[in-house]
């Protein structure tokens, strides 16, 4: 494991040798530390303020893309004063890019930019996990490729993520036996979903207590048709140049059927972060850019997108679910998700899903976080008082509500959250006023 000395101003991802894994780094396991640096505890951006944090690591681990070959990428540890050094939370971010520029690890450091600033109010939300005492561990899990969607490169990255944590315990004050809740929203719900799945024979040895995802687009064909023409038609755009990077025969099939006047604009997408591509592709539709209306019935590419999504997989019934969904997303459908619930209910997962009756893919983000921030504490706390680690009883359930934030003591944790985000943004010390037993 390498010790490196931190640049103080953050170089992108393409252009910093500390992403440039080393040679001959195929040949460790999958999520050996093959570098780790520390950033200044007020390095992390909110547009013009900084995050005080009371140490903040960057770990360049080895992981697998969606076909299993090698590859290497980051993750960002953040610790908050009086950290609970037995709890971990790691968090996949809504990173709609396939810009390797775009990666969480260096957007949550750059100022005064709007490309970054998704990430970054992200940011705002977390601080209510880092104001209870937790590690928080955010993982590039699309890799150095961008591999938006691609959900086995996004569950390798996660699980190799969480290995090299643990593997940096001795660095970074992790308990080696950590506790762990992984937690998605939207395109991070869906690589959330994917670690879920794969854990039991990727990662048997991580002991992961509880699973979070939100706004889950499970279906990748169906969200696709439902953004296309819409303020977010650019997700389309960014989602099919992302199966053809992992898919070279993808690749040449779009190659072939697109209209050679809008290549360039098709392929335009590769470079953009998540509000540029929104300006750019907004209320276009897709289809005007291929030869033939029947772009999307090739074997080739709907056999890929179903392989890539949650609707036909079976989750683990050792680890517990919370799912949250709006019932008029306009992005990723709640039509969808009740048949994949009873499927994966019926095979013996353990789930709770909460329906909002209000709200939409953006606002549900906000509205369902307090309520998923009560039950990751019962997780917790669940591990903490389960001494003997005995396995959980699958059950299921589905409860349609007005808004989630009148849940029991929703408004009084979306309170806490609030002075969790005002701390964050005037760069006050983020953490538990006292130290945890």
């Amino acid at each position: 494991m390498g010790i490196y000395v931190y640049a103080e101003k953050p170089v992108p991802p393409s252009q910093d040798p500390f992403f440039q894994p080393p040679a001959g780094f195929e040949n460790q396991a999958p999520g050996s530390v093959l570098r780790i640096q520390e950033l200044p505890s007020l390095s992390l951006a909110i547009y013009t303020r900084y995050q005080n944090v009371k140490h903040a690591y960057q770990i360049l681990y080895r992981t697998a893309d969606g076909l299993g070959a090698p590859t290497a990428t980051v993750t960002t540890i953040l610790v908050p004063y009086n950290a609970d050094n037995s709890k971990m939370v790691t968090y996949q971010a809504m990173q709609a890019s396939t810009s390797w520029d775009c990666s969480t690890s260096f957007t949550l450091r750059k100022t005064h930019d709007l490309p970054a600033l998704v990430a970054q109010v992200e940011l705002l939300a977390l601080d209510s996990l880092l104001e209870r005492g937790w590690y928080l561990n955010l993982p590039d899990y699309q890799g150095p490729q961008s591999l938006f969607g691609i959900g086995a490169m996004g569950g390798h990255a996660i699980l190799d993520g969480v290995r090299a944590a643990v593997g940096a315990s001795d660095h970074i004050g992790l308990d080696p036996h950590v506790s762990i809740q992984l937690w998605g929203y939207s395109v991070g719900a869906l690589a959330t979903g994917w670690a879920t799945y794969i854990q039991k024979t990727y990662a048997p040895e991580l002991n992961i207590v509880g699973v979070f995802m939100g706004g889950t687009p499970v279906n990748v064909n169906v969200t696709l048709a439902t953004v296309n023409e819409g303020l977010y038609s650019g997700l389309a755009f960014t989602s099919y140049n992302s199966v053809a990077l992992q898919y070279p025969n993808v690749s040449a099939y779009l190659d072939s059927v697109l209209l050679p006047e809008k290549k360039d604009a098709f392929y335009h997408s590769l470079n953009l972060c998540f509000p540029e591509m929104v300006r750019t592709y907004a209320f276009q539709d897709i289809s005007t850019y291929f030869n033939r209306p029947d772009y999307l019935d090739s074997p080739l590419l709907s056999n890929i997108l179903d392989d890539i999504s949650l609707s036909n997989k079976i989750m683990p019934p050792h680890i517990p679910i919370f799912m949250y969904h709006a019932s008029m997303d306009p992005v990723t459908p709640f039509r969808v998700i009740p048949a994949v619930y009873d499927e994966w209910c019926k095979n013996g997962a353990s789930i709770e899903l909460i329906e909002d009756q209000l709200g939409d893919h953006q606002s549900m983000y906000v509205t369902g976080l307090p309520n998923m921030i009560i039950h990751m504490e019962q997780g917790f706390n669940r591990t903490t008082n389960n001494s003997t680690q005995q396995p959980i009883t699958p059950t299921c359930s589905h409860r349609k509500v007005l808004t989630s934030l009148l849940e029991p003591k929703a408004l009084k944790v979306l309170g806490k959250g609030l002075k969790g985000a005002l701390d964050g943004i005037f760069s006050f010390p983020l953490g538990p006023k006292h130290a945890s037993n």
